[in-house]
C-alpha cells in the first residue's frame, strides 16, 4: 500500500495541476472503479452500497447506500494526489430519502470526511461536516474549499452513513464527486463587508463583550478559561443576506492570551447556510499564530454557489486557551458569471439572476482598528465635519391655536385622499390594495359625520365597493389585497359616521360583513395577547368591533370572553405595562376608540383613577412642544398627533387647561418644527388622523393653564416580567401589581418655551423598555435638543446616556444587548426634589450592566441652564475597568479642550426607521443652541469620542462622546465621574470651558463653580458624608447646595439635607425655599371592582 501510494503520487505529481480534477471516477459511470465499498449490517436487515442506473445527476449512474434498519455502510474513495499549501475545491451532488421528519437528528447520520494523507499513506489531518439531517427529495450540490495541511501529498474521501435503532429507513444516492486545485486570484477591487462580533453576535450565555483598546470599536469578545471552560460559538449569527455568487473570504481577526508549546486546535470554524448546511469547515491552530497578545487577521476561502440566501461565517471556541475576536469580514474575491455556475456545477447548472442583487442587508462597514488607545475618533476630523448653524433660523410660532386649525392641518391629508379615490374609481379594477381602500373611505365617512356632505358619504361607499372586491373577484397580485384586524375596526367606525347618509344602504353593510368575516373567520386563539399592551388591546377592541358588526359571528363567545379580560385586566389597575413613547401613543388611540365603541364614556372619564393614569403622560411633555421619545420608539416626536388627541380628550372631559397647554404645544411644534408634514405616514397621515379626532373633541372654551411642577418623580404600577413558561401558556408577558413604582424623573426650567428641560428614565420592568436606567433620554433648551437615547433597536449601553461599564477580563456579568434581566440594572432608589431656583435628583441602580456593582447618579438641575451630573460606581471585586459617562451627539466642535468639547444636535434632529442604515423619514427642526460637556479632570480620565457614522451613516446621533476612566475597582471603593453641561448659544465654548473652577474633587464630596450662557456663576455642593464641609469661605452640612451670582449679587439659593450654608460669612440658608417633593400621579388602591358597561355572559350590557 505504501510502495504503490509513493509510486502513484511521483508518476501524476507532474500532471496534477494540470487536471481540472484528481477524483479518479467521481460520477460512478465506472460502477465502483476508484472506490471501496464498506457495510456494517450486524442484523442483516439488508443494508448495501451500490451503483443505481434509475437515478443520476449526470451521465447514467450514481452511487446507492440503503440502509433499511440498525446498520451502517459507506464508500471511500482511492488516494488522490494534492500539493500541501493548496487550495481544493471538493464539490459533489446528493440526495436522500427517509432520514428525519423534522430536520433535527431522528437516528440517521450522514457526512463526507476528509483522510490527508503522507507520501507513506499515513494520515496526517482530517476535515469534513455532516450532510442534512432531513431527506433531500431533490439532487442538492454541496460545495467545500479545503486547504491542504502541511506534510499531505493525497486525500481520501469517504462517506459514511449509519441508522441506528431509532433512526428511520433511509437511503443517500451520491454523484459527481469533484476535488480541484482552486487557484482562483482574488479581485483587487472586490467589496468587503465587516461584522464587530461584540455587537450580539456571539452565544451571550457563554462570552463576555469586554473593553478591548485595540480594536475600531472599543470592545471584542472574550472566551476566558478563567470563568468558562464550556465550548461554544465565539462568533455566530453574522447573517449575511443576498450576497451573489461567487468567490469569497472569511477573514477572522483574533487574538490569543497566550501560545502554548504544544500546537493545538484553538477554534473551529465553519461557513453555515441557510439552505446547503456546511460551505466549508475547519479549525484554526495554536501554531498559527505568531505573537501572544497581539490581533492577527486568520482568512479562510469559500465558494458561494447559487441558491443560497444567507451565509453565516461562525467560529467555535474549544473551551482551552483565553481568545478575543474582534471582527469577521467577508471579502469578494470573484463575483461568477455564468460561465463559471456551469464549470462548478456541471450540466444543468441553475441560470443566473440578472442582475445579481450585490447589497447585503446584514453586514456594515466597521473602521479598521487602530493601535494603542486611540480606538476613538480624531476629535479635530469630527469637528471640521460638523454641520454648520445657518445664519438665520425661521421658525413660526402658533399662538393662537383652535380646534379649526386641527381641521385645516388634517385636511391637507384628506385632499390628496380624495385625489387618490376620485383616481381609482374611475379605474376598471379596484386599486388591488385592501388597507388603502378601507383607510380612504374611514377618511371620507369621518369628514362627512363633520360636514355633512353628502358626496363624501357616496366616495367613501363607493370606496368600500371596490374593498369587497378584492375578495370576490381574482385578483392578480393577492399580497394587499386581505383585511387585517383592523379593517374590522376602521369598518365599524365607517358604518357608524355613515349611518345618516342615504348613500350607505344595506348593500354596504352586508358587504362590510363580508370583508369583516373574511379578516376573522374565527376566534384566532394562538394569534391574540393578554395583559394591558397594545397588542392585547389590538386584539380586544377588533373582538368589540366584530361583534357590534357582527353579534353572531362564529366563535361570537370566545371573542366576548376574551375582550371582556383585557378589559377587566387593564381596568383593574387603570394602567399599562410599557414604557415607550410610540406604542404608549398607540395603546391610547385603541383606549379612545374601545371607550367610544363600548359606550362608557361617562363612566371612564369620571374615573380618579383613569384621570392620575394621563397625568403621568401630561409632564413628560417638554415646553418646546415636544414628546421626547424613549425605549422602543422609532424617534423623537415621533407620535405627537395622538398625544394632541389624547390631551383635547383630556381637557375636554376634565375642564383642565393643563392638558390644553400640552395640547397647543404640541401642535405649535409639531406643524412649526417638521421639515415636511407629508414624508412620513406616522408623523404626517397618521397624526393627520389624530388631528381630526382631536377636533371632534376639543373645547375652545377651556383656557391654557402650565403645569403646576417643575421636578417632579412620574409613577406607574409596577410590572413583573412572567417566565418564559408562563408566557408561552398564557400569552401575557407581564404581570401588573398594586404597589405604584417609579417610571420617569422630569425636570423643567418652568413653562416657557425656550426653558431648560430633562427626563430620567428610572422604569423597572416594561415592555418594550430598553431598561438602560438611569439614562438621560432627553434635553432640551431654547426649541433645541441637545442629547437623546437612540431608538427602537440600539439597546447597547452605549446607545444611551449612561455612564459605560466594560472590563477587560470577561467578568461573566449578564451583558446581553436586548434581552436584559429583570434583576440587572436593578433600580433601589430614584428621587426627585425640587428646590427652588435647582431640582435635585437621586437615582440607585444595583447589579449594574450586569455587574456586583451599585450605581448611582446625582443630578442637579439648574433652571436657569445648567446640569451637573455626579456617577458614583462601587464594584464589590477587583476588576480592571474602563468606565465612564457617556453622553450622544451628532456634532463636535467648534473646539474642545483636554476634558471638555463642544457639541450640538446641529439644524435638523433627524427621524428615520428601524436598523442600520434605515432611511430618513423626516427631520425636526432645531432652534440654534450648543452643548458644552464637561467633566472633572481626573489622573485615570481621558476625553474620548467614537464616531459610529461610518458602519451607520443615517444614525441620529452617531457621536459618542466620553470620558473614559481606565481604573482598578476594589471592594469597598467608589469610583466617581463628574459631568457638567452647559447649553449656550452657538460658537466657542473656549471661554465657558476656562472659567470652570473645580473647588474640591473626592469620591464623597464635590464643589464646583462656573459659569452659565447669561453670565451668572453657578456654586454646586454634593456632600453624602454626612458631615459639615468648610472651604475656602464656604460652609455648609448640606448634602446638596446651590448658589447662583448674577450681576455680583446672589440671586438664588438653594438646600437640601442640611440646615447651614455660609459663604463669606453671609448666612444664605435663609433664602433657600423649603424642598419640595412631587410624585405624580398621587396614590391609588387598584380594585378589581365591575369595569365599566361589561358585558354579561349572555353578551347584554350592565
Amino acid at each position: 500500500m505504501t510502495i504503490a501510494l509513493t509510486v502513484l503520487l511521483l508518476l501524476i505529481d507532474a500532471a496534477a495541476d494540470q487536471r481540472p480534477d484528481v477524483m479518479h471516477n467521481g460520477g460512478f459511470e465506472e460502477g465502483m472503479g476508484g472506490w471501496q465499498p464498506s457495510v456494517d449490517d450486524p442484523k442483516a436487515v439488508g443494508a448495501a452500497v451500490t451503483i443505481d442506473p434509475s437515478k443520476a445527476r449526470e451521465g447514467g449512474k450514481s452511487l446507492k447506500i440503503s440502509l433499511p434498519g440498525p446498520s451502517s455502510a459507506g464508500i471511500a474513495s482511492s488516494p488522490a494526489p494534492v500539493k500541501s499549501g493548496r487550495d481544493y475545491l471538493l464539490s459533489f451532488w446528493y440526495r436522500s430519502e427517509g432520514f428525519s421528519e423534522t430536520g433535527v437528528y431522528a437516528g440517521v447520520n450522514l457526512q463526507y470526511v476528509l483522510t490527508w494523507l503522507d507520501t507513506m499513506g499515513k494520515p496526517v489531518g482530517t476535515a469534513g461536516a455532516g450532510l442534512s439531517y432531513g431527506a433531500v427529495p431533490q439532487w442538492r450540490f454541496m460545495v467545500s474549499m479545503l486547504t491542504v495541511p502541511s506534510g499531505a501529498a493525497a486525500v481520501q474521501i469517504r462517506f459514511p452513513m449509519s441508522v441506528n435503532e431509532s433512526g428511520r429507513p433511509s437511503c443517500f444516492w451520491l454523484d459527481d464527486v469533484r476535488l480541484r486545485a482552486w487557484p482562483g486570484e482574488p479581485n483587487p477591487g472586490g467589496r468587503a463587508w465587516r461584522f464587530a462580533v461584540s455587537e450580539g453576535h456571539y452565544q451571550q450565555d457563554l462570552f463576555r463583550r469586554v473593553a478591548d483598546d485595540d480594536t475600531a470599536s472599543g470592545f471584542a469578545v472574550l472566551a476566558n478559561p478563567r470563568f468558562t471552560k464550556k465550548p461554544g460559538y465565539l462568533a455566530a449569527n453574522l447573517y449575511t443576506r443576498v450576497v451573489p455568487p461567487g468567490q469569497y473570504r472569511a477573514v477572522f481577526r483574533l487574538k490569543l492570551g497566550e501560545i502554548p508549546a504544544a500546537a493545538s486546535a484553538a477554534l473551529g470554524w465553519d461557513i453555515n447556510t441557510d439552505s446547503i448546511g456546511h460551505l466549508s469547515a475547519g479549525s484554526i491552530s495554536t501554531a498559527a499564530f505568531q505573537q501572544a497578545a497581539t490581533y492577527q487577521d486568520v482568512a479562510v476561502r469559500f465558494v458561494l454557489p447559487p441558491g443560497v440566501t444567507w451565509i453565516d461565517p461562525r467560529l467555535t471556541w474549544n473551551g482551552q486557551t483565553a481568545t478575543w475576536v474582534d471582527t469577521v469580514t467577508i471579502v469578494e474575491e470573484k463575483v461568477f458569471a455564468q460561465e463559471d455556475v456551469d464549470a462548478l456545477m456541471g450540466s444543468g447548472a441553475p441560470a443566473l439572476k440578472s442582475p445579481e442583487a450585490v447589497s447585503p442587508a446584514a453586514p456594515t462597514a466597521v473602521p479598521a482598528a487602530r493601535a494603542g488607545n486611540t480606538y476613538a475618533a480624531d476629535i479635530e476630523q469630527a469637528i471640521a465635519r460638523r454641520e454648520p448653524w445657518p445664519e438665520k433660523v425661521a421658525i413660526a410660532r402658533v399662538d393662537a391655536i383652535t380646534r379649526e386649525l386641527y381641521l385645516q392641518t388634517a385636511d391637507t391629508f384628506f385632499q390628496g385622499v380624495r385625489r387618490t379615490a376620485a383616481y381609482w374609481l374611475k379605474q376598471p379594477k379596484p386599486y388591488p390594495n385592501m388597507a388603502a381602500n378601507v383607510e380612504n373611505a374611514k377618511w371620507l365617512a369621518m369628514i362627512y359625520a363633520i360636514r355633512g356632505d353628502e358626496e363624501d358619504a357616496r366616495t367613501a361607499a363607493m370606496c368600500l365597493e371596490h374593498a369587497h372586491r378584492l375578495i370576490v373577484e381574482p385578483q392578480a397580485d393577492t399580497r394587499n389585497t386581505q383585511p387585517s384586524w383592523l379593517t374590522v375596526v376602521d369598518l365599524y367606525f365607517i358604518e357608524r359616521w355613515l349611518a345618516s347618509s342615504p348613500a350607505y344602504m344595506a348593500g354596504h353593510r352586508k358587504k362590510a360583513r363580508e370583508i369583516v368575516l373574511r379578516a376573522v373567520p374565527a376566534f384566532p386563539e394562538q394569534a391574540v395577547e393578554y395583559g394591558a399592551f397594545n397588542r392585547a388591546f389590538h386584539g380586544a377592541i377588533t373582538g368589540e368591533a366584530l361583534l357590534l358588526l357582527v353579534p353572531d359571528a362564529p366563535d361570537a363567545g370566545r371573542w366576548r370572553q376574551f375582550k371582556e379580560q383585557v378589559w377587566r385586566y387593564w381596568w383593574q389597575f387603570r394602567d399599562n405595562d410599557e414604557s415607550t413613547d410610540h406604542y404608549n401613543a398607540l395603546w391610547f388611540r385603541y383606549l379612545l376608540d374601545w371607550v367610544e365603541m363600548r359606550g362608557c364614556s361617562e363612566e371612564f372619564w369620571s374615573d380618579p383613577g383613569v384621570k392620575r393614569l394621563f397625568e403621568r403622560y401630561l409632564y413628560q411633555v417638554f415646553p418646546m412642544g415636544a414628546f421626547p421619545h424613549y425605549s422602543d420608539s422609532c424617534g423623537w416626536n415621533v407620535s405627537w398627533g395622538h398625544w394632541i388627541w389624547l390631551f383635547e380628550s383630556c381637557a375636554a372631559h376634565y375642564r383642565d387647561g393643563r392638558y390644553k397647554w400640552a395640547a397647543h404645544r404640541l401642535y405649535d411644534y409639531g406643524v412649526g418644527r417638521i421639515e415636511k408634514l407629508d414624508s412620513w405616514s406616522y408623523t404626517g397621515s397618521e397624526a393627520g388622523w389624530s388631528l381630526l379626532n382631536a377636533y371632534r373633541i376639543a373645547d375652545d372654551t377651556i383656557a391654557e393653564r402650565p403645569r403646576e411642577c417643575d421636578v417632579a418623580v412620574l409613577m406607574r404600577h409596577k410590572a413583573v416580567e412572567r417566565s418564559e413558561a408562563e408566557r408561552v401558556a398564557t400569552r401575557q408577558f407581564f404581570d401588573l401589581k398594586p404597589e405604584m413604582a417609579p417610571d420617569k424623573l422630569v425636570f423643567y426650567g418652568g413653562s416657557d418655551r425656550d426653558a431648560l428641560s430633562m427626563m430620567v428614565d428610572v422604569v423597572g420592568d416594561a415592555g418594550h423598555s430598553h431598561a438602560r436606567r438611569p439614562a438621560i433620554l432627553a434635553l432640551a433648551d431654547h426649541g433645541s435638543v441637545l442629547l437623546a437615547s437612540l431608538g427602537y433597536l440600539e439597546r447597547l449601553p452605549e446607545e444611551h446616556n449612561i455612564p459605560l461599564v466594560a472590563d477587560y477580563d470577561g467578568y461573566p456579568c449578564d451583558n446581553t444587548p436586548y434581552h436584559i434581566k429583570s434583576d440587572n440594572n436593578l433600580l433601589k432608589e430614584a428621587t426627585a426634589v425640587d428646590l427652588g431656583a435647582a431640582g435635585y435628583g437621586r437615582v440607585r441602580v444595583d447589579n449594574y450592566q450586569g455587574y456586583p456593582a451599585a450605581l448611582v447618579r446625582e443630578i442637579v438641575f439648574i433652571k436657569h441652564g445648567a446640569v451637573v451630573v455626579k456617577d458614583t460606581l462601587s464594584l464589590e471585586l477587583d476588576l480592571k475597568l474602563r468606565w465612564g459617562p457617556v453622553f450622544r451627539a451628532r456634532n463636535a466642535g467648534p473646539d474642545h479642550g483636554e476634558h471638555w468639547i463642544n457639541t450640538s444636535t446641529g439644524p435638523w434632529m433627524p427621524l428615520r426607521g428601524l436598523g442600520r442604515n434605515a432611511p430618513v423619514y423626516t427631520r425636526w427642526r432645531n432652534s440654534p443652541r450648543d452643548l458644552l460637556i464637561y467633566f472633572l479632570p481626573d489622573p485615570c480620565g481621558r476625553l474620548e469620542l467614537v464616531d459610529e457614522s461610518q458602519r451607520d451613516p443615517t444614525l441620529p446621533l452617531p457621536l459618542r462622546v466620553q470620558y473614559t476612566l481606565r481604573q482598578d475597582s476594589r471592594p469597598g471603593a467608589s469610583l466617581v465621574g463628574v459631568s457638567l453641561l452647559v447649553p449656550h448659544g452657538p460658537g466657542s465654548a473656549g471661554p465657558l470651558a476656562q472659567a470652570v473652577r473645580v473647588l474640591l474633587a473626592e469620591p464623597a464630596r464635590t464643589v464646583v463653580e462656573f459659569p452659565d450662557a447669561d453670565g451668572a456663576r453657578n456654586l454646586v455642593v454634593l456632600n453624602s458624608t454626612g458631615r459639615a464641609l468648610e472651604l475656602d469661605g464656604l460652609k455648609t452640612d448640606a448634602q446638596v447646595a446651590y448658589v447662583r451670582q448674577a450681576a455680583g449679587k446672589v440671586a438664588a439659593v438653594s438646600l437640601y439635607g442640611g440646615k447651614e450654608l455660609f459663604r463669606g460669612g453671609v448666612d444664605l440658608a435663609r433664602q433657600a425655599p423649603l424642598p419640595k417633593t412631587n410624585v405624580i400621579p398621587g396614590s391609588f388602591t387598584p380594585s378589581p371592582g365591575t369595569a365599566p358597561n361589561t358585558a354579561s355572559p349572555d353578551g347584554s350590557r350592565r
